[in-house]
Protein backbone atom coordinates (compact mmCIF):
# COMPACT_ATOMS: atom_id res chain seq x y z
CA UNK A 1 0.00 0.00 0.00
CA UNK A 2 2.85 2.67 1.08
CA UNK A 3 4.84 1.74 -2.29
CA UNK A 4 1.32 2.54 -4.40
CA UNK A 5 1.15 5.51 -2.69
CA UNK A 6 5.09 6.45 -3.33
CA UNK A 7 4.82 5.62 -6.95
CA UNK A 8 1.71 7.63 -7.54
CA UNK A 9 3.00 10.84 -5.54
CA UNK A 10 6.53 10.30 -7.98
CA UNK A 11 3.69 10.26 -10.92
CA UNK A 12 1.51 12.88 -9.43
CA UNK A 13 5.35 15.52 -9.53
CA UNK A 14 6.11 14.52 -12.66
CA UNK A 15 2.81 15.44 -14.07
CA UNK A 16 3.43 18.56 -12.14
CA UNK A 17 6.34 19.24 -13.46
CA UNK A 18 5.58 18.62 -16.94
CA UNK A 19 2.57 21.04 -16.85
CA UNK A 20 4.77 23.82 -15.20
CA UNK A 21 7.61 23.48 -18.30
CA UNK A 22 4.86 23.64 -20.59
CA UNK A 23 3.73 26.94 -18.80
CA UNK A 24 7.05 28.22 -18.99
CA UNK A 25 7.71 27.45 -22.76
CA UNK A 26 4.62 28.63 -24.00
CA UNK A 27 4.32 31.78 -21.87
CA UNK A 28 8.50 32.73 -22.83
CA UNK A 29 9.36 35.34 -24.69
CA UNK A 30 10.73 34.07 -28.17
CA UNK A 31 9.51 36.76 -30.49
CA UNK A 32 11.95 39.48 -31.48
CA UNK A 33 11.22 43.00 -31.93
CA UNK A 34 9.28 44.89 -34.57
CA UNK A 35 11.16 46.87 -37.57
CA UNK A 36 9.60 49.45 -38.66
CA UNK A 37 10.73 52.40 -40.79
CA UNK A 38 9.27 55.60 -42.80
CA UNK A 39 8.25 56.14 -46.49
CA UNK A 40 10.78 58.83 -47.24
CA UNK A 41 12.51 58.02 -50.34
CA UNK A 42 16.34 58.15 -49.46
CA UNK A 43 19.69 57.69 -51.44
CA UNK A 44 22.58 56.19 -49.96
CA UNK A 45 25.77 57.55 -51.34
CA UNK A 46 28.71 55.33 -51.01
CA UNK A 47 31.23 56.56 -48.52
CA UNK A 48 28.43 58.54 -46.44
CA UNK A 49 27.49 57.58 -42.94
CA UNK A 50 25.86 54.84 -42.51
CA UNK A 51 23.76 56.32 -39.09
CA UNK A 52 21.62 58.32 -42.14
CA UNK A 53 19.72 55.29 -43.21
CA UNK A 54 18.60 54.47 -39.51
CA UNK A 55 17.33 58.10 -38.78
CA UNK A 56 13.82 56.93 -40.07
CA UNK A 57 14.39 53.80 -38.58
CA UNK A 58 12.51 52.36 -35.26
CA UNK A 59 12.29 48.86 -33.31
CA UNK A 60 10.11 48.04 -30.72
CA UNK A 61 9.66 44.72 -28.76
CA UNK A 62 5.89 43.56 -27.15
CA UNK A 63 7.83 43.14 -23.80
CA UNK A 64 10.36 45.24 -23.79
CA UNK A 65 9.24 48.37 -25.42
CA UNK A 66 11.55 50.80 -27.25
CA UNK A 67 14.41 48.56 -28.48
CA UNK A 68 15.89 51.38 -31.01
CA UNK A 69 19.40 51.46 -29.64
CA UNK A 70 19.87 47.70 -30.46
CA UNK A 71 19.40 48.98 -33.96
CA UNK A 72 22.39 48.00 -36.57
CA UNK A 73 22.92 47.63 -40.58
CA UNK A 74 24.06 44.38 -40.82
CA UNK A 75 24.63 44.65 -44.53
CA UNK A 76 24.30 46.96 -47.77
CA UNK A 77 23.89 44.94 -50.59
CA UNK A 78 24.39 47.28 -54.57
CA UNK A 79 22.07 45.85 -56.76
CA UNK A 80 22.68 44.56 -60.19
CA UNK A 81 21.16 48.06 -61.41
CA UNK A 82 24.29 49.91 -59.75
CA UNK A 83 20.91 52.65 -59.21
CA UNK A 84 19.49 50.82 -55.74
CA UNK A 85 20.82 49.10 -52.69
CA UNK A 86 19.36 46.29 -50.21
CA UNK A 87 19.74 48.01 -46.74
CA UNK A 88 19.18 44.67 -44.31
CA UNK A 89 18.41 46.05 -40.43
CA UNK A 90 18.89 43.94 -37.09
CA UNK A 91 17.17 44.41 -34.19
CA UNK A 92 17.43 42.42 -30.64
CA UNK A 93 15.42 42.36 -27.31
CA UNK A 94 16.30 41.59 -24.02
CA UNK A 95 16.14 37.86 -24.55
CA UNK A 96 17.95 38.44 -27.41
CA UNK A 97 15.61 37.43 -30.05
CA UNK A 98 16.77 39.10 -33.18
CA UNK A 99 14.77 40.35 -35.94
CA UNK A 100 15.89 41.52 -39.33
CA UNK A 101 13.96 43.53 -42.37
CA UNK A 102 15.74 44.40 -45.22
CA UNK A 103 14.90 47.88 -47.12
CA UNK A 104 15.45 49.04 -50.84
CA UNK A 105 16.96 52.71 -51.41
CA UNK A 106 18.38 54.86 -54.15
CA UNK A 107 22.17 54.26 -54.49
CA UNK A 108 24.47 57.13 -55.71
CA UNK A 109 28.47 56.42 -56.14
CA UNK A 110 30.87 58.53 -54.24
CA UNK A 111 29.90 61.93 -54.73
CA UNK A 112 33.11 63.35 -55.14
CA UNK A 113 33.84 61.17 -58.13
CA UNK A 114 33.43 61.96 -61.89
CA UNK A 115 32.53 58.85 -63.71
CA UNK A 116 33.42 57.40 -67.18
CA UNK A 117 31.88 53.90 -67.47
CA UNK A 118 31.55 53.41 -71.57
CA UNK A 119 35.10 51.57 -72.55
CA UNK A 120 34.44 51.99 -76.20
CA UNK A 121 34.47 56.21 -75.60
CA UNK A 122 38.12 55.53 -74.25
CA UNK A 123 39.46 53.31 -76.55
CA UNK A 124 37.78 55.81 -79.45
CA UNK A 125 39.91 58.78 -77.85
CA UNK A 126 43.24 56.70 -78.01
CA UNK A 127 42.86 55.37 -81.17
CA UNK A 128 42.19 58.97 -82.87
CA UNK A 129 44.94 60.86 -80.66
CA UNK A 130 48.61 61.07 -82.23
CA UNK A 131 51.40 60.09 -80.28
CA UNK A 132 52.02 63.34 -79.10
CA UNK A 133 48.74 64.52 -77.76
CA UNK A 134 47.26 64.83 -74.23
CA UNK A 135 43.96 64.26 -73.12
CA UNK A 136 43.97 65.43 -69.47
CA UNK A 137 42.97 62.15 -68.84
CA UNK A 138 45.32 58.73 -68.04
CA UNK A 139 44.76 55.50 -69.53
CA UNK A 140 43.24 53.03 -67.37
CA UNK A 141 45.63 50.69 -65.68
CA UNK A 142 48.33 53.54 -66.00
CA UNK A 143 48.57 54.21 -62.71
CA UNK A 144 48.81 57.58 -62.95
CA UNK A 145 45.15 58.57 -62.75
CA UNK A 146 42.96 59.68 -60.07
CA UNK A 147 40.51 56.66 -60.33
CA UNK A 148 37.90 55.46 -57.59
CA UNK A 149 35.56 52.46 -57.08
CA UNK A 150 32.04 52.39 -57.57
CA UNK A 151 30.74 50.93 -54.99
CA UNK A 152 29.64 47.47 -57.21
CA UNK A 153 33.51 47.10 -57.74
CA UNK A 154 33.75 48.22 -60.87
CA UNK A 155 36.65 50.50 -61.89
CA UNK A 156 35.31 54.47 -62.28
CA UNK A 157 38.19 56.86 -64.15
CA UNK A 158 38.08 60.48 -62.68
CA UNK A 159 39.37 63.74 -65.10
CA UNK A 160 41.04 64.72 -61.71
CA UNK A 161 44.10 66.41 -60.84
CA UNK A 162 47.43 66.69 -62.96
CA UNK A 163 49.50 64.09 -62.57
CA UNK A 164 52.75 66.14 -61.60
CA UNK A 165 52.75 65.14 -58.02
CA UNK A 166 52.67 61.48 -58.60
CA UNK A 167 55.39 58.91 -57.78
CA UNK A 168 58.41 59.76 -59.86
CA UNK A 169 60.46 57.18 -61.05
CA UNK A 170 64.35 56.92 -60.72
CA UNK A 171 67.28 56.74 -62.38
CA UNK A 172 66.87 52.78 -62.36
CA UNK A 173 63.41 52.93 -63.53
CA UNK A 174 62.29 51.93 -60.20
CA UNK A 175 59.94 54.00 -57.93
CA UNK A 176 60.91 55.68 -54.89
CA UNK A 177 57.35 56.37 -53.26
CA UNK A 178 58.76 58.30 -49.96
CA UNK A 179 61.98 60.33 -52.15
CA UNK A 180 59.22 61.15 -54.80
CA UNK A 181 56.88 63.06 -51.88
CA UNK A 182 56.18 66.65 -51.61
CA UNK A 183 57.30 67.85 -48.06
CA UNK A 184 53.81 68.69 -47.29
CA UNK A 185 52.23 65.48 -48.71
CA UNK A 186 50.46 63.32 -46.93
CA UNK A 187 51.43 59.83 -45.81
CA UNK A 188 48.95 56.67 -45.77
CA UNK A 189 49.67 53.19 -44.16
CA UNK A 190 47.46 50.09 -45.52
CA UNK A 191 46.29 47.41 -42.97
CA UNK A 192 47.52 44.80 -44.86
CA UNK A 193 48.73 44.61 -48.61
CA UNK A 194 46.63 41.70 -49.19
CA UNK A 195 43.21 41.15 -48.72
CA UNK A 196 40.12 38.44 -49.05
CA UNK A 197 36.62 39.01 -49.18
CA UNK A 198 33.68 37.14 -50.18
CA UNK A 199 32.04 38.09 -53.36
CA UNK A 200 29.32 41.04 -53.06
CA UNK A 201 31.15 42.31 -50.49
CA UNK A 202 30.62 46.09 -50.45
CA UNK A 203 34.13 48.02 -50.79
CA UNK A 204 35.20 50.60 -48.42
CA UNK A 205 38.07 52.07 -49.55
CA UNK A 206 39.14 53.44 -45.99
CA UNK A 207 38.39 49.52 -44.19
CA UNK A 208 42.12 48.97 -45.57
CA UNK A 209 44.21 51.85 -44.34
CA UNK A 210 45.73 51.97 -41.00
CA UNK A 211 46.88 55.34 -40.80
CA UNK A 212 46.89 58.89 -42.64
CA UNK A 213 48.96 61.64 -41.82
CA UNK A 214 49.07 65.10 -42.93
CA UNK A 215 50.95 68.20 -42.19
CA UNK A 216 47.35 70.19 -42.44
CA UNK A 217 44.13 68.72 -43.78
CA UNK A 218 41.79 66.94 -40.91
CA UNK A 219 41.58 63.31 -40.64
CA UNK A 220 37.80 63.66 -41.42
CA UNK A 221 39.13 65.50 -44.85
CA UNK A 222 41.48 62.72 -44.91
CA UNK A 223 39.25 59.54 -44.33
CA UNK A 224 37.16 61.20 -47.29
CA UNK A 225 40.19 61.84 -49.62
CA UNK A 226 41.22 57.98 -50.11
CA UNK A 227 41.14 57.23 -53.87
CA UNK A 228 41.93 53.70 -55.31
CA UNK A 229 43.40 52.64 -58.48
CA UNK A 230 42.77 49.66 -60.26
CA UNK A 231 40.28 47.88 -62.08
CA UNK A 232 38.07 45.47 -59.64
CA UNK A 233 34.77 43.39 -59.57
CA UNK A 234 33.08 43.03 -56.42
CA UNK A 235 30.63 40.66 -57.52
CA UNK A 236 32.92 38.06 -59.79
CA UNK A 237 35.43 35.98 -58.07
CA UNK A 238 39.42 36.94 -59.14
CA UNK A 239 42.09 38.23 -57.96
CA UNK A 240 42.89 42.25 -58.30
CA UNK A 241 45.70 44.46 -57.72
CA UNK A 242 44.79 47.89 -56.97
CA UNK A 243 46.66 51.27 -55.27
CA UNK A 244 45.39 53.48 -52.80
CA UNK A 245 46.48 57.10 -52.33
CA UNK A 246 45.37 59.84 -50.63
CA UNK A 247 45.06 64.06 -52.51
CA UNK A 248 45.05 66.76 -49.60
CA UNK A 249 43.38 69.71 -50.16
CA UNK A 250 46.49 71.39 -51.61
CA UNK A 251 46.64 68.94 -54.19
CA UNK A 252 49.27 66.91 -52.71
CA UNK A 253 49.18 63.03 -53.20
CA UNK A 254 50.35 60.92 -50.62
CA UNK A 255 52.58 57.57 -51.27
CA UNK A 256 50.88 54.64 -53.86
CA UNK A 257 50.01 51.83 -51.55
CA UNK A 258 49.83 48.81 -53.41
CA UNK A 259 47.03 46.45 -52.57
CA UNK A 260 45.93 42.53 -53.60
CA UNK A 261 42.27 41.87 -53.51
CA UNK A 262 40.91 38.69 -53.53
CA UNK A 263 37.03 38.28 -54.36
CA UNK A 264 35.86 34.70 -53.75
Amino acid sequence: MGKKIAVSGIAVLIIIMIGVSIVFFLTDDREGPGIEYTDEEITYHEGDNTKELLKDVTAVDAKDGDVSSSLIIENIIILSDNQKAKIIYAAKDSKNNITKVSRIVNYAADRGTGSRTDDSDIEDEQTDEGPGSQTGENQPGSGDGNNSQAANGSNVQNAGQDSQNDTEQGEDGQEDPEDSLNPGAPKLKLKSAAVTVPVGTELVRRNFVEEITDDKDSQELLWKSIKMDGEFHMNEPGVYHLELYVVDSDGNKSNREKLTLTVQ
